[in-house]
């Protein structure tokens, strides 16, 4: 695990991908490693790099046993790298995808259109379990057209999860009113 010094967050394998998540998700290196059997500390290579490594939350889908999903934005400040990194059950990364554009912060039109493949991947979970998110990285009017077609071919009225919310409801709760453009 962590054998050979790393400088892109692509270049991790599987099990060492689910370990920057835990590590991102608040557990210590030193607890990690010590699950080891072979009694390794982290290396201090590692330890440096993840200095510049941070984490925010897009969206959730949970209350839909055993199904859930997580998806995260990721970020390494020492690359400029950004990653769309999606989570489901026994820790399972669905989706670990750069987002375009290097040495910049991410944007919405970049990130969009890696976490819409994901959420379309999903079918009707999108709109069965308890759908929270991230407004920053989810553009309104999109994500609306989303859930519409998903509902719609789910058979469904209302997004379940608790409580059960309309459309327009959920997208109140998410996004706040509708702000309304006055012209003179």
């Amino acid at each position: 695990m962590f054998d050979e010094p790393q400088t892109s967050l692509g270049d991790l394998d599987e099990h060492e991908r689910g370990w920057m998540l835990a590590f991102l998700n608040g557990t210590p290196w030193e607890e990690l490693f010590e699950s080891l059997e072979d009694g390794s500390a982290p290396p201090s290579w590692l330890v440096e790099w993840s200095a510049n490594w941070g984490a925010e939350s897009i969206f959730t889908i949970d209350e839909m046993d055993p199904y859930w999903s997580e998806g995260h934005l990721v970020t390494d400040k020492s690359t400029g790298e950004s990653w769309v990194v999606v989570v489901e059950p026994d820790e399972t990364i669905a989706c670990f995808e750069r987002v375009p554009g290097t040495n910049r912060t991410p944007r919405v039109e970049s990130t969009w259109p890696i976490i819409l493949k994901y959420l379309k991947s999903i079918g009707h979970f999108l709109v069965l379990g308890h759908l929270t998110i991230n407004p920053r990285w989810l553009p309104r009017l999109s994500l609306k057209d989303t859930l519409t077609t998903v509902m719609l071919e789910a058979g469904q009225t209302c997004l379940q999860g608790d409580p059960r919310l309309t459309l327009e409801e959920w997208l109140q709760r998410e996004y706040g009113p509708v702000r309304e453009s006055t012209v003179s």
